[in-house]
C-alpha cells in the first residue's frame, strides 16, 4: 500500500513546476520497491530450499545488504538529480578526488538540499558519495569471496557474485563516462538492472549464511 501512495506522490511531483519527479520522492518509491522485492526474494529461497546451506560465517553478508540498498539508494538520488552530468569523468572528478564546491560553506544549508537543482553542490556531494560507497562495497564484496573461496561448495554462488560485481562495476563506469551533453538512457538502466542482479546475489549470500 506505501509502495502504491508514494508511487503517485512521485508521480505527482513531476506534474508542478517541472516536468520531472522529485528525487527525494524517487529514490523512496524506488527504496520501497526494493524491500518488497527483497522480502519476496527471501520467502521464496524459504520455500524453495528451506535447509539454509550455512556456507558463511558471520555477520558480513547482512551488512553487505544494507550498504547495497545505500547504494542504489543513491544511485536513484544520482538519477533524479541528473548529478553524472556534472563529472562525467573516472577515476577523478574533474583532476580532482574532492570537489572544491563540497568546501563552499555557503552551499551548507537547507536551501541547497531542498532546492538542488538550482546549485551544483547537491548533486556533486550525491556523485561523491555514490562513487565512494562503489569503492567500500565493492571492496567489502571482494573481501568476502576471498575469504570464503576455500568452501568448495560456496563456490558456484562465489563465482556468480563475481561475475555480477564485475559488470555492475564496469556499467557504473561507462553510464559515468558517457554522461557528457545527456544521460545515457540505455546504459542507466542497465546500471539498475545490474544492481537488482547484485542486490539478489548479495541476498542469497544473506540467506546461506550460518547463523548462531
Amino acid at each position: 500500500g506505501l509502495e502504491g501512495f508514494f508511487g503517485w506522490i512521485m508521480v505527482a511531483s513531476g506534474l508542478i513546476q517541472r516536468p520531472w519527479v522529485n528525487a527525494y520522492n524517487l529514490t523512496l518509491h524506488l527504496s520501497l520497491g526494493l524491500i518488497i522485492y527483497a522480502h519476496l526474494l527471501w520467502t521464496y529461497f524459504m520455500a524453495s530450499r528451506p535447509q539454509r546451506p550455512g556456507y558463511y560465517q558471520g555477520q558480513l553478508p547482512q551488512y553487505l545488504v544494507v550498504l547495497a540498498f545505500v547504494q542504489i539508494a543513491l544511485g536513484a538520488l544520482m538519477s533524479g538529480t541528473k548529478a553524472g552530468l556534472l563529472y562525467p569523468t573516472w577515476p577523478d572528478m574533474h583532476d580532482s578526488y574532492l570537489p572544491t564546491v563540497l568546501f563552499d560553506t555557503t552551499y551548507w544549508n537547507m536551501q541547497s538540499f531542498t532546492h538542488y537543482d538550482t546549485n551544483p553542490f547537491f548533486p556533486t556531494l550525491i556523485q561523491f558519495l555514490h562513487r565512494n560507497v562503489a569503492y567500500i562495497l565493492a571492496g567489502l564484496t571482494v573481501w568476502f569471496i576471498w575469504k570464503n573461496w576455500s568452501n568448495v561448495q560456496a563456490r558456484r554462488p562465489l563465482t556468480i557474485l563475481a561475475g555480477l560485481l564485475t559488470v555492475q562495476v564496469l556499467l557504473g563506469i561507462f553510464t559515468l563516462l558517457n554522461c557528457v551533453g545527456h544521460i545515457p538512457v540505455l546504459l542507466g538502466v542497465l546500471h539498475q538492472l545490474g544492481a537488482v542482479a547484485l542486490l539478489t546475489g548479495l541476498v542469497y549470500a544473506n540467506y546461506c549464511s550460518r547463523r548462531a
